[in-house]
């Protein structure tokens, strides 16, 4: 009964919502009950404020080809909190544009083509939490006075491609506001910065974005400006654009003093030397991430043979992801050293295919390796050569997904050292063939097991780890169970077989451990009561999109465990369809 009432509410929200969504003229949606209007790219050159009611609290005008925003645009809408305009061709917003507006709390203003910061027209806004307003064609990022007034401001971005510069006068007016996101846009070729300019900024998260490949001394300015101040997150964008740095000067000296939890490089050109300089500065860091960057080592880069300078970085977390254009980056200065004080690593989409010997010596404090979304083969991450002994220490997680491996076996002799190896998560491989899940010897330690998406022969779950807790066997194209494997799981608490091609049920299949599995989306026409009778402890069961022939059987079984309560069928009973008679 609780089942079916959820299902009714459920549909009479949908059917009042649908009853109060009406598409205006010029191609607007409009949702009463939401009190908003979408109007995202219908090519409007003007706003059609004509056909929206008064009543509106939020409006989205997101991809269309507005130039001007005028007195009346936005008058007749005095209860507005959240106005979106980004991505359109605005050069001009009338002074008294928001006047009737004093309750607005959102603006976007992001991606237009605003000659100046509307300041005259942002005044009576007093309400405002969230300023977008980069990537505008405004020359400097001078803030009026007027911004002094916005004290319950959390968020404000600003600047853009024409932005040569940031003067100490700029931000004067955030003082005495505390921010919980600031980012600022400049040229792509920064022709200035005057020390102090970021310095009265109180920002949790703060955001640059302004290459400094002809001003490479401004970044020790900028550094200096936010040394001592504490922040969640900093964000670094295209520090250097079009050349790779070649100085000998330090200019990352300053983050020493800078304390943050996670500091983010997003794009930009990096070779040894400036990664070098980064990572020794890392002082107060805790997470450190770098994603579509640019790596190339220096042509005149030699290795001397002597030790890495980079022994003691200490971090919780190392992310080096998205499309880095060189996996090499990984072996900078050909030493993996910074690796072997940090807690978790994560290279995806990095696309190397290879772990040399030397890597695995040093991830000595490594609790979570994830290298998924790679290129990853058996031949190169298990190397025969390779001396695995008193490897990986401390890791408990290894996330291999998505990529190109096929051997069971081989994974298990490279894992057979990690003494303290918990999960491990295979999935989006190219493993199951029976012929390379042959002798496998797994460490004790593993309790969770995922490897859904794969393409198993039964006679290759002989390979699996037998002490896990946690089995996924999903999307396999499995056809059969073999019950000689899940007779030695007695640890078992949780097993996915959801989309495989099983044919039937064995009908004593014992786990005792057992208490939820899921068989939807397999081939099988028939369970009974005797079907799970042997799992004592089993409360959730989901067994539905398969091929039933509803016979006394089946009714049966559903009646008796629907009337008992001892098994919840998770998807009962949308999920659940006669196929025979």
């Amino acid at each position: 009964r609780s089942y079916w009432n959820q299902r009714a509410v459920i549909r009479l929200l949908v059917i009042r919502i649908q009853d109060h969504t009406v598409t205006i003229r010029p191609g607007c949606t409009h949702c009463q009950l939401c009190r908003s209007a979408d109007c995202v790219g219908r090519q409007l050159e003007s706003v059609p404020w004509r056909h929206l009611p008064s009543s509106l609290e939020e409006i989205d005008l997101s991809y269309n080809k507005l130039q001007v925003i005028q007195a009346e645009d936005f008058s007749h809408f005095p209860k507005l909190h959240s106005l979106s305009l980004k991505y359109n061709n605005l050069s001009h917003i009338y002074s008294d544009a928001f006047k009737n507006n004093p309750g607005l709390e959102v603006l976007d203003i992001f991606n237009n083509s605003l000659l100046e910061i509307p300041a005259a027209a942002l005044a009576p806004l007093l309400n405002l939490k969230k300023l977008y307003m980069s990537n505008n064609l405004y020359k400097n990022a001078t803030l009026a006075d007027t911004f002094s007034t916005f004290v319950g401001l959390q968020t404000l971005s600003l600047g853009g491609p024409l932005v040569e510069g940031l003067k100490k006068e700029d931000f004067q007016p955030l003082k005495n506001i505390r921010l919980q996101e600031f980012a600022i846009k400049c040229s792509s070729n920064l022709m200035y910065y005057e020390p102090g300019s970021l310095k009265v900024v109180q920002t949790q998260k703060l955001g640059f974005d302004m290459a400094i490949d002809q001003r490479p001394k401004a970044l020790i300015d900028m550094l200096g400006d936010i040394a001592n101040k504490t922040f969640i997150a900093i964000q670094i964008r295209n520090l250097f654009e079009f050349m790779y740095y070649t100085g000998e000067q330090d200019i990352f000296q300053g983050l020493q003093r800078v304390r943050a939890y996670q500091l983010i490089f997003h794009r930009g050109k990096f070779n040894e030397n400036l990664l070098r300089m980064a990572l020794l500065n890392l002082k107060a860091i805790k997470r450190l991430r770098f994603q579509y960057i640019d790596f190339a080592r220096s042509p005149t880069f030699v290795d001397n043979g002597e030790a890495s300078s980079i022994t003691n970085l200490d971090l919780d977390k190392l992310d080096l992801c998205r499309y880095i254009s060189n996996p090499d980056v990984l072996r900078f200065d050909w030493r993996f050293t910074w690796f072997n004080r940090i807690k978790s690593i994560s290279i995806q989409y990095v696309y190397f295919n290879s772990v040399p010997c030397d890597s695995w010596v040093e991830m000595k404090e490594l609790t979570v390796l994830d290298v998924s979304n790679n290129r990853l083969t058996d031949a190169y991450v298990f190397n025969q050569l390779c001396n695995y002994k008193g490897t990986a220490p401390n890791l408990r997680l290894f996330n291999m997904s998505t990529n190109e491996l096929t051997s069971l076996k081989d994974l298990s002799l490279l894992t057979k050292e990690f003494q303290q190896l918990q999960e491990m998560d295979l999935s989006r491989n190219k493993l199951g063939s029976a012929a390379k899940s042959l002798n496998c010897v797994w460490q004790k330690s593993i309790t969770r097991f995922i490897v859904h998406h794969n393409n198993f022969e039964s006679s290759a779950l002989h390979c699996l780890p037998t002490s896990v807790e946690f089995l996924d066997l999903s999307f396999c194209e499995l056809d059969q169970l073999d019950m000689q494997y899940f007779s030695k799981t007695s640890q078992l608490k949780e097993l996915h077989l959801s989309g495989n091609k099983i044919k039937y049920i064995p009908s004593k299949w014992e786990s005792p451990s057992l208490w939820s599995l899921s068989l939807d989306g397999n081939s099988f026409g028939l369970i009974s009561t005797e079907s799970f009778q042997d799992m004592p402890l089993l409360s959730y069961l989901r067994a539905g999109n398969n091929p039933y022939h509803c016979t006394c059987e089946l009714h049966a079984f559903v009646q008796e465990t629907i009337t008992k309560d001892k098994i919840n069928l998770t998807d009962w009973p949308w999920n659940y369809k006669c196929y025979h008679p």
